[in-house]
């Protein structure tokens, strides 16, 4: 039978790596998500999204084998500009179009977009 001192000595041991692992792993499972951004979780190790929460902006306890998936939150500006069309009515006028448009993706329907679009 083994004395006191060897269970302390072994005890302090795993005390001791349990503590380096959570200063090591602790601060590796903070991720973060800008102000103008949304989010899913992603596993870093298979790519898998898991799109049954939506994060916003802020520093999130995630794990380490986590990264988030980010999505614009703020406007979606799309210009037509750069690509004008001209049209010529049966008058032999000219008539130049541009189109502008903007949306905002909504947190409620991103599962759905991520699952329909984001292959």
């Amino acid at each position: 039978m083994a004395d006191d001192s060897t269970y302390w000595k072994l005890g302090g041991a795993v005390l001791a790596v349990g503590l380096l692992l959570m200063v090591i792993l602790l601060p590796l499972s903070f991720s973060d998500v800008e102000y103008y951004e949304i989010a899913f979780v992603q596993r870093k190790s298979t790519g898998t999204v898991y799109t049954d929460e939506v994060y916003s902006g802020g520093r999130h306890l995630i794990g380490p084998d986590f990264k988030f998936k980010t999505y614009q939150a703020d406007a979606h500006v799309v210009e037509f500009a750069s690509s004008d069309l001209d049209v010529s009515t049966s008058d032999k006028l000219s008539i130049r179009l541009q189109a502008h448009m903007q949306y905002f993706l909504r947190e409620e329907d991103l599962s759905e977009l991520h699952r329909r679009f984001d292959k």
